[in-house]
């Protein structure tokens, strides 16, 4: 007689497979497993706690609690799961809620392994955390996001990743080149480090502390200077200061005498980040190009940039996102399709584009962008997203057959749509592809559906109704195809929609 066979019989290898095709379920499953046997609580609490985050704010005051003693009970199993610290919001020994660096060291020395330490925290990190981490750990990789440069983190040698938010204004120049010149000094001198991300944060009141470090070799500084200075808010808070020497422009110091940047990702999220033909010329010499894999770009239309980099980025697969931003302040009456056309360019270049976001604020499926990116690379990009021009504003409006369009596109895996309003016909749904020659009015897009695929909808307009295939109403919208199915969507609901994944 066979018997069934049970997850208690499955090895690890195999449920963690099962538990990797759960996807959004993933957290939720593990959690019911771990009820289920002892043998399954700890297979669930090895993927559960793999990361393990250390929160110091009201809100996550117990959860961090009950992990710091865990960590310190020698009879607990938590310390054997544990790869990845990571501590959030510590603001010092005084002014913490549940935290201290003595606890902190004490979690940290009780692990069995750490692949990576994260620290996105504004105070800087103790002495005594990053020797012990230096020691104890000097394999781990390093990951850190700061406001306010610290020395001893940036010359540590497991510095992996970096993210940095500098002061827009600052009232001395000196200042604000050393600034700079100290993220430059990182790129060049530090071996390790593989993400980069820059911003740039407005003008501030408060006071500001700069460890500068002068222009030597490295290994050889020992010395560092403490600069104190305070934002200088006598002018006005959308004036842009010099962030560096020349030409008052926000950007990185590079000349054609640095070595290469050894990254991996590279992440300008400042709007205001200069990217001219020089500058783009002169990240192209620095930057190795076959070894960059994720870009996220802040500035609007980065002309210079698509034309510098168009076919040099030959393994950028994943997680590419770059700003959209028409001039116009009326999208479907005077649309620049010319501004997409180096971005068509640049896109279509890259021969191993997996994962694509655009940040807009129109879509039009006529501009020749979308036809080039289909025939590029519509039978292998997995992932789709496309989101609002800036996390506070309105989604971007949409002009032309989306489901259309989104055919041609057809590996993906994930779409992922912030969608405002599309131009149709007055007699047809917002997923109608055709139409007669009655009046344009403006329509509202509910979330996509297909499988696999999820969408989001925001800021929208109220859906016109009239004689279609589809089912619509103004209280309750379904939407049918043959082919897939479309959500349901309460007109009271006006927030951001997230669907589930429907087969």
């Amino acid at each position: 007689m066979r018997t069934m066979v049970t997850l208690e019989n499955l090895s690890d290898d195999v449920l963690y497979q099962i538990v990797g095709h759960l996807r959004s379920e993933r957290s939720f499953t593990l959690r019911c497993l771990r009820i289920v046997s002892s043998r399954l609580k700890i297979f669930a609490e090895s993927i559960l706690y793999r990361k393990l985050v250390l929160q110091d704010d009201d809100d996550h005051e117990l959860a961090s609690s009950g992990f710091i003693e865990r960590l310190q009970n020698p009879l607990d199993t938590l310390s054997q799961h544990v790869r990845n610290l990571h501590v959030k919001s510590f603001r010092g020994d005084d002014e913490s809620c549940c935290m201290n660096t003595n606890l902190l060291l004490t979690c940290l020395k009780r692990l069995r392994r750490l692949d990576s330490f994260s620290w996105d925290c504004d105070f800087p990190i103790p002495n005594e955390i990053m020797d012990t981490l230096h020691l104890r750990w000097p394999q781990a990789q390093l990951r850190a996001t700061m406001k306010d440069l610290d020395y001893k983190t940036l010359q540590s040698p497991q510095l992996h990743c970096l993210r940095v938010c500098l002061p827009k204004l600052v009232s001395d120049p000196v200042i604000t080149i050393n600034l700079w010149n100290s993220v430059k000094r990182v790129l060049l001198y530090c071996p390790k480090l593989r993400a980069l991300s820059i911003d740039v944060r407005p003008v501030a009141t408060d006071r500001f502390t700069l460890v500068v470090t002068p222009e030597v070799p490295p290994g050889l500084n020992t010395t560092n200077t403490t600069v104190s200075s305070y934002y200088d808010d006598s002018r006005p808070p959308d004036h842009t200061e010099a962030l560096s020497a020349l030409d008052q422009k926000i950007q990185l110091p590079l000349t054609r005498d640095d070595g290469l940047f050894e990254l991996h990702d590279l992440n300008i999220r400042a709007r205001s980040y200069t990217l001219d033909l020089e500058h783009c010329q002169l990240l192209l010499g620095c930057l190795d190009t076959n070894k960059l894999q994720r870009l996220r770009l802040g500035p609007s239309n980065p002309k210079h940039f698509f034309n510098t980099f168009a076919g040099q980025l030959t393994h950028l697969q994943h997680d590419i996102t770059f700003m959209l931003q028409p001039e116009s302040w009326y999208p479907a009456i005077a649309y620049p399709v010319f501004e997409l056309v180096n971005c068509a360019e640049f896109t279509t270049s890259l021969i191993s584009l997996r994962s694509l976001i655009i940040r807009c604020n129109v879509v039009s499926w006529h501009d020749p962008l979308w036809a080039r990116l289909a025939d590029a690379h519509g039978t292998r990009l997995r992932h789709l997203s496309i989101q609002a021009h800036q996390p506070d504003r309105q989604a971007p409006e949409i002009i032309g057959a989306l489901p259309h369009m989104l055919r041609q596109f057809t590996a993906l895996t994930t779409l992922h749509l912030a969608l405002q309003e599309s131009d149709t016909y007055n007699h047809l749904c917002a997923f109608c592809d055709h139409g007669t020659d009655a009046s344009a009015t403006s329509t509202r897009f509910l979330p996509f559906r297909t499988s696999q695929l999820s969408a989001s909808a925001s800021n929208s307009a109220p859906v016109s109704t009239g004689p279609c295939e589809h089912i619509c109403s103004t209280r309750r919208r379904t939407y049918t195809t043959p082919s897939a199915n479309y959500g349901q969507s309460s007109r009271a609901d006006q927030r951001p929609m997230r669907s589930k994944l429907v087969a």
